[in-house]
């Protein structure tokens, strides 16, 4: 999840059932795989949102009206981000951690 928030990206919808548990490392052939170091795929971007391109449909002509739509734009997905991040420790009992 940080590395799609690194990239602008939220999911949208971040539960336990929208993690996938597989054999790891991904580095590693399948056939040495294991789930003693297990990998972890998120699914089900359906309400997922990319930053980029929310701030490109913002179509203000005004310039000061365009500036503050996408600080708006932005400062939404900030919320967002944090919101998920939220989910992810409640989901998954991960006490508040800082990077």
């Amino acid at each position: 999840m940080l590395r799609l928030h690194a990239l602008k990206i939220t999911q949208g919808s971040f539960y336990v059932r929208n993690v996938l548990i597989q054999p790891g490392p991904l580095s590693a052939p399948p056939s040495q795989r294991t789930l003693r170091i297990p990998s972890f795929r998120i699914i089900d971007f359906g309400r997922a949102r990319v930053l980029a391109y929310l701030l490109t449909a913002v179509k203000e002509t005004d310039e000061e009206k365009r500036k503050t739509e996408r600080a708006r734009v932005i400062s939404d997905r900030w919320a967002a981000m944090q919101y998920e991040e939220q989910q992810a420790r409640e989901q998954f009992l991960i006490e508040m951690f800082d990077f």
